[in-house]
C-alpha cells in the first residue's frame, strides 16, 4: 500500500473515531440531564423551574420521568 493510500485511510479512521467519541460525549450529556431531572422532580421543583433551569423543554421532562419511573 502507498504511502498516499495509507495516509487517507489513517485520516478516515480518525475521523471515525473523533465522531464517536463526541456521540459518547452527547450521550453522557442527555443521560446526566436526564438524572438531573429525576432529582429536581424527586425534590418537588416544578416542571418550569427545570425547564429555566436546564433549558430543557416540557416533552423531555415527561420522557425523563417516563423512564425514571420505569426503572
Amino acid at each position: 500500500m502507498n504511502a498516499k493510500l495509507q495516509n487517507l485511510m489513517m485520516k478516515a479512521e480518525n475521523k471515525g473515531i473523533e465522531k464517536g467519541i463526541e456521540k459518547g460525549r452527547e450521550e453522557g450529556r442527555e443521560e446526566e440531564k436526564t438524572n438531573m431531572i429525576f432529582h429536581m422532580l424527586k425534590e418537588k421543583f416544578d416542571v418550569k423551574t427545570i425547564m429555566r433551569t436546564l433549558n430543557v423543554s416540557e416533552e423531555t421532562i415527561k420522557k425523563s420521568k417516563r423512564q425514571c419511573n420505569e426503572n
